[in-house]
């Protein structure tokens, strides 16, 4: 439950919620003479119409969208043209503001709507260059059948938008018109091609790990560094696919066959990069933060669990089906849950699918249809690269030789008038990113980078090189998978899904599977890892890995298959590099354990054990931990008094639990002292500051070198290291067993002893903790419980952030005290630098019963609208707290037993 009055209960009807809406909006408008008017227009015009009739130009024939209590539409159709047409004409009902957020952010056209403040994430958008890949994508790659539907659905948009002022379709707009005059444009095909390039953004890998590799030369030794990426631990956690290999005589992947070490060891890392980017590189990824910022914050919890059973194991005999994609909170939800049927199927109205999408996309994204269910989680490959360029008037160098930049000139139009050009410049690799930052200019102006690399004059440039800038044809793959009815078309419809890069898992009544699809890079020399040369061409991409020689699994012997982030493939029994940087496998392996323990002995999984699952709270690094914090002799009684805490704690993380607050405390400051504290500025999180040797004091006389500066961290809490996911659990697994590493020791300051070991850093951050919770949560720990410290708030991602203090009221909700923690299943992510609020959340949850669909369940993380005091804005969100699923009716009968209210669209 909500754990102050801020936020609202599942429902709120009748006249007491509309008179709110009509205070607060006459609030936004206040000295405008004709403001009262104004505002009850805008309130009530806002609010879709759901029952009754309506017509929409462009039909062929009716098309009724019915609701269930939740507001979540079913259409039904006779055409696919009009099914489309009317999930436009829907989803704009719901959430059009929503989506003309969207598409600006794609098009780099945010200052349009924001004014001067959005120019520079512009000008770094435009120079990645989103719409325009989408455009081309439209043009020249994707099939007409494909661009029927998306001109369709933009049709059903723009019949919704026919003759209504923006303040009768969103209440942002009123505040967006204090600023300056914004005028709605018709929606577009390519609006909603270029949505999947943000998403592309959002999930591309392991760009940060490349940037903070390079970052952390400028304090750490090599030796040091690979202490803090350690390898994936295959011997602790299973991969996805647990056989299998690249059949030679067939090119293709053979999940049957026995793997054998792969003994191609051409990854390797450029020679001088890791040296050659360091602390100039922290102004990257300020800007590289800046574009996920727009779609929450980023970090190493966006991934997701998905899980498929087979019927040989479950109490109904066919397959089950969970996932829940873990991205940030925002309000409303990144989800938009639906069902497009045709009345009839047959060859020409082959649609019967519901479950999940994107308002401003047609289709379904994640769901099933009448033959088979389907769920997406990261794959996580490494997709991305940074090049070092040497860059001139002329040009940039490959081999000894200059060739001319590609460039385009782009126009920013700004709100309230003005504009401002940029030229974008581009090298073989991909743009030049370091013409959007005034720092970024100078990488390279200091950077080592052997004897070999080229002059660097003023300096070296940065390219991005990332598959998602080449058309590609994942929207015809949306399609294809909501028609696919057997998993030789579902892997055929993987096969278009080039990015962003997921793991695909499969059931039908019978069968169970798995795809690896997307684009991912073959790399001619080096691994991707840290930044390469540019201008030596022997780093350049050499093609992609073949699509027959991805892994997948069809009905493995185990009876289930698990993705959650972790490795595909045991690197070293496959031939291709995918990444260095996967999730580290604590969530996936333990929901590997969940359903071993289930179907050991002959024991049967429920739909509610799936549901159980998703909501296990179980912190695995508190099972290595939690025992040596135990051990520790403390004689503070103050101190002594919270570890008893910790005493027959079962390391659940339920949101009323006070030993879970104390332990997080506790791994918050171990990471702190261990870790944290000797990171360069760029990782640490804004606000941390210590007393340290200046970075560049190697060369100094010893008594300079002793002196200590004060130096605050410079990133956002939200992404700032050490971040405590579970690729420090891996960190910190081997270095409890060396009670000596010099990862233990601490200096001394004012108020504290220097550390020697593990025990004195335990004991220490034993003593931290208890002082940091007594500020936040009050002296006496009975009264403590990790739900108050671990909150969520919902925020509407533009108005809600940054808007006036009353607006934001408007349009925000929470706190809602949640269980939960980083990687656990549960995974309502926090990052132990910035502090404990959430940072990320399972999106959505949904249980899939296989062929007897309508007994299927699910939930969204806020509600249907995106209107702001609407019915459905928030109304699902205390059951989503609660672990709590609804019915999710699918077949006819079962929409028409749910349906509240009905709208009949007419030609």
């Amino acid at each position: 439950m909500p754990s102050n009055t801020t936020a609202p209960p599942a429902k709120k009807k009748g006249r007491r919620a509309r008179l709110i809406v009509l205070v607060l909006v006459l609030a936004l408008v206040a000295g405008i003479g004709w403001g009262g008017y104004w505002g009850v227009s805008t309130v009530r015009a806002s609010f879709p119409q759901t029952t009754g009739e309506l017509r929409l130009d462009g039909l062929s024939g009716e098309v009724e969208v019915k609701r269930d209590a939740y507001g979540v539409p079913q259409i039904y159709a006779d055409t696919e043209a009009d099914l489309f047409r009317a999930q436009g004409f829907v989803q704009a009902q719901d959430r059009f503001y929503e989506m003309d957020v969207r598409r600006h952010m794609t098009a780099g056209r945010l200052s349009e709507m924001f004014g001067e403040s959005q120019v520079d994430t512009d000008a770094f958008l435009r120079t990645l260059g989103w719409r325009q890949v989408a455009q081309q994508e439209y043009d020249k790659v994707l099939s007409a059948e494909t661009k029927k539907y998306l001109q369709a659905y933009a049709e059903g948009v723009n019949a919704y938008l026919k003759d209504r002022d923006s303040s009768d379709v969103s209440v942002e707009y009123a505040a967006l018109a204090f600023s300056h005059d914004y005028e709605i444009e018709p929606w577009t095909p390519v609006d909603s091609v270029a949505w999947l390039k943000a998403m592309a953004w959002d999930l591309r890998g392991n760009m940060q790990d490349e940037i903070d590799r390079s970052l952390m030369t400028s304090r750490l030794s090599e030796r040091q560094i690979k202490d803090l990426y350690p390898g994936y631990p295959y011997e602790l956690h299973q991969p996805i696919v647990q056989n299998g290999a690249v059949d030679k005589a067939t090119d293709e992947f053979d999940p049957k066959a026995k793997a054998k070490k792969n003994d191609d060891t051409s990854g390797t890392t450029p020679n001088g990069a890791m040296e050659g980017m360091q602390s100039q590189l922290g102004s990257l990824a300020d800007a590289l933060d800046e574009i996920p910022a727009l779609l929450g914050p980023n970090g190493n919890g966006i991934g997701s669990n998905s899980w498929v059973v087979s019927g040989q194991y479950t109490t109904s005999g066919k397959p089950l089906l969970a996932n829940d994609p873990h991205l940030a909170p925002m309000l409303p939800s990144l989800w938009y849950q639906m069902g497009l049927h045709c009345r009839s199927v047959s060859a020409t109205c082959r649609y019967d699918v519901a479950g999940y999408t994107f308002s401003g996309m047609p289709g379904v994204v994640i769901g099933h249809n009448d033959s088979i269910a389907w769920g997406f989680t990261n794959l996580g490959a490494d997709v991305t690269d940074l090049y070092l360029e040497k860059v001139g008037d002329e040009g940039y160098v490959v081999d000894g030789r200059t060739k001319p930049f590609t460039t385009r000139e782009e126009t920013i139009k700004i709100a309230g008038g003005g504009s401002r050009k940029i030229t974008v410049r581009s090298t073989g690799h991909g743009p030049l990113v370091s013409d959007r930052s005034s720092e970024l200019e100078k990488v390279g102006q200091k950077a080592p980078v052997g004897n070999v690399a080229p002059d660097r004059g003023t300096g070296y440039g940065v390219s991005l090189q990332w598959t998602a800038l080449q058309p590609g044809k994942s929207m015809d793959a949306v399609f294809e998978l909501n028609r696919a009815k057997n998993f030789k078309e579902f892997r055929a419809a993987a096969k278009d899904f080039s990015v962003p890069s997921q793991n695909l898992i499969y059931a039908d009544a019978e069968n169970i599977g798995y795809q690896a699809p997307g684009l991912i890079p073959q790399r001619a020399k080096g691994d991707g890892s840290v930044p390469a040369p540019g201008w030596d061409s022997s780093y350049k991409w050499k093609g992609y890995v073949p699509y027959a020689e991805l892994p997948y699994e069809q009905n493995p012997d185990r009876g289930y298959i698990v993705t959650a982030n972790q490795a595909v493939v045991d690197a070293d029994k496959y031939p291709y590099l995918l990444t260095q940087d996967w999730g580290y496998g604590s969530r996936s392996q333990r929901i590997n354990d969940l359903i071993e323990s289930k179907i050991k002995d002959g024991g049967k999984i429920s739909p509610d054990d799936m549901r159980t699952m998703q909501m296990d709270n179980r912190s695995e690094i508190a099972t290595l931990l939690n025992p040596l914090l135990l051990k520790i002799d403390i004689s503070d009684p103050y101190v002594r008094e919270a570890q008893k805490l910790l005493e027959g704690w079962d390391y659940t993380q339920e949101p009323d639990s006070a030993a879970a607050a104390y332990f997080n405390a506790v791994w918050r400051n171990v990471l702190k002292l261990a870790f944290g504290d000797k990171l360069p500025k760029e990782l640490r999180a804004e606000g941390d500051c210590i007393r340290v040797r200046p970075a560049d004091s190697t060369g100094l006389p010893v008594d300079e070198q002793n002196k200590r500066v004060n130096e605050c961290g410079e990133r956002d809490g939200d992404t700032a290291q050490p971040d405590g996911g579970d690729r420090w659990y891996e960190v910190v697994r081997p270095l409890l067993k060396q009670e000596n590493s010099a990862w233990w020791t601490t200096e001394a300051n004012r108020t504290d002893q220097a550390t020697e070991n593990r025990d004195q850093l335990l004991a220490r951050a034993m003593e931290d903790a208890r002082w940091e919770l007594t500020a936040k949560l009050g002296k006496d720990v009975s009264t403590w419980s990790w739900g108050r410290l671990h909150q969520l708030t919902l925020q509407n991602q533009t108005l809600g952030t940054a808007g006036p203090g009353f607006v934001q009221s408007m349009l925000n909700r929470g706190p809602w005290n949640l269980g939960g923690g980083e990687a656990a299943v549960n995974a309502t992510g926090w990052n132990a630098a910035g502090g404990y609020e959430v940072v990320w959340v399972p999106s959505m949850r949904m249980v899939v019963n296989v062929g007897d669909w309508d007994r299927s369940r699910w939930i969204n993380l806020s509600g249907a609208s995106g209107h702001a005091y609407h019915d459905h804005y928030t109304d699902q969100t205390d059951k989503w707290v609660a672990g709590e699923l609804l019915d999710w009716s699918f077949g006819k009968a079962a929409v028409d037993a749910s349906t509240k209210e009905t709208l009949l669209l007419r030609p």
